[in-house]
């Protein structure tokens, strides 16, 4: 340890400690964010709740639903403007998806993911 220049020490236990909650961190947002479920709802009513932890794709009415890595996105949709399919991926309970014309909303239920935070 001595053989390094610069470091003492107290410096490379600082280090390897924040390495292991980095990975600490890493793994625990993984199974919090694992019982994460999507809810599907058209004209305000639940037409279906499906969890997050399995890739698939699926239809519900006109809509194609993409679930991968976690996180939900409406692929394809009859609406003329396509906002629900530009708005992506969410995996967040902060985060929807809305197709107005059609009355479709996709909301998370689950533990969230990070911080949801605004500074200034």
């Amino acid at each position: 340890m001595n053989n390094i220049p610069f470091v003492n020490k107290n410096e490379i236990f600082v280090i390897v400690f924040i390495v292991i909650l980095g990975i600490l961190g890493l793994f625990l947002q993984k199974n919090f964010s694992a019982g994460a479920v999507a809810q599907i709802y058209f004209d305000g009513k639940l037409e279906k709740e499906i969890s997050l932890s399995k890739d698939c794709i699926f239809d519900i009415k006109d809509f194609e639903f993409e679930i991968k890595d976690g996180a939900i996105r409406v692929a394809k949709s009859p609406c003329r403007n396509k906002i629900c399919v530009h708005t992506g991926f969410i995996s967040n309970p902060a985060q929807t998806i809305a197709c107005l014309p059609e009355k479709m909303l996709v909301k998370i239920k689950g533990k969230e993911k990070g911080i949801d935070l605004v500074v200034g």
